[in-house]
């Protein structure tokens, strides 16, 4: 499936001072596109940036019957690991934590997956992969 996302248009430069501000944008512009992507995918995006105390959902979405709780994770640049390997036990627990509160203020909802979607940006590239039912709560 052909996609053109937002961030092919991405081209920010900058040093260690602007290097937050760079991060939260290129986040956003990931989010995003990922958003797109799976509206494309036939997914109905329910909301974004879900956020308690506890933790964050970037995307809740509903995929047939199922609603998914999406981490979207992206890198304009890497060597030595992709943006998947981020979703570390402690991230995936915080996102299961939020999920659980999402799932108590919508009673109506009994099934649900956590699916995880890489985006990675070199040289005006842009991958995206989306890893469906990426884990399984406690793991």
């Amino acid at each position: 499936m052909r996609f053109k996302s937002p961030l092919s248009r991405y081209s920010g430069k900058g040093g260690s001072f602007f290097s937050a501000r760079k991060n939260a944008q290129t986040g956003l512009l990931g989010e995003n596109s990922a958003a797109e992507f799976l509206r494309q995918k036939g997914f109905e995006i329910l909301e974004q940036n879900y956020t308690i105390s506890a933790g964050e959902i970037d995307i809740v979405a509903k995929d047939g019957p199922s609603v998914v709780f999406v981490e979207v994770k992206t890198l304009t640049q890497s060597k030595y690991y992709n943006p998947e390997d981020q979703v570390n036990r402690s991230k995936r627990r915080r996102i299961e934590i939020a999920a659980e509160n999402w799932m108590q203020k919508h009673p109506e909802i009994i099934t649900g997956r956590f699916d995880v979607i890489s985006i990675l940006m070199q040289k005006g590239d842009v991958q995206i992969e989306h890893f469906e039912d990426a884990w399984n709560e406690g793991e």
